[in-house]
Order: C-alpha cells, then structure tokens, then sequence
C-alpha cells in the first residue's frame, strides 16, 4: 500500500538552497517520499550557525560549526555533502550529481 505521504519516491532533488525558505521547500520533498540531496560548501551552510546551538555538527572540511536546531529542523530526511563548486572536482562532482536529479532548487 502506498501512501499519501509517498507519492514522490523516485523523484531526486538537488538542493543548493540556503537558509530557509529553499531548504524548508525540499524538505517537505523529503516528506513526500523524494530523495533530496542538499549540497552545502565545504564550510557548512551558514544556518548551521543561526539560533541557539545546540552542540557540534561537523563539516565537509574536517572542521566543526555550532549545532543549530533551525538547520536540523528544516534539513531531515537529506543526504548532505559538502562541495566546493568553484574547484574543478567540485564542478564535476557536481555535474556527475545534476545528471540523475530531476530537481534543481537553489536561492542564490
């Protein structure tokens, strides 16, 4: 049986979104059964420092940010990588990602 809330299995987004409006947007994707991966810059999005933090969440670069529950909160359900779009391992990794989503969303 299928539910409602699954209606959109088999459909990939790419997520480039900061803050919150784009990240709020794909994560009720995540809740409808779509596979979101959000790709942060090596440093961690920058809502990762917004709010009360909460602890540590570590970073594409080996480094460390405060926990933030905004980010948490509107993040769940994603698969996070960190990429650095202006090296050219970075561009490929992500035209190797672009290639199999059927969404792009970004707030650039």
């Amino acid at each position: 049986m299928v539910r409602d809330a699954d209606f959109l299995i088999g459909i990939h987004v790419l997520d480039l979104s900061q803050f919150l409006p784009g990240p709020y947007a794909t994560q009720m994707l995540a809740d409808m059964g779509a596979s979101v991966i959000k790709v942060e810059p090596p440093a961690g999005d920058p809502m990762r420092r917004m709010g009360p933090a909460t602890g540590l969440a570590f970073t594409g670069d080996g480094g460390t940010v405060p926990r933030s529950p905004y980010y948490d909160t509107v993040n769940a359900g994603k698969t996070v990588v960190a990429i650095d779009l202006k090296s050219g391992d970075g561009k490929q990794a992500f035209k190797t990602l672009i290639r199999s989503a059927d969404v792009l969303l970004e707030s650039y």
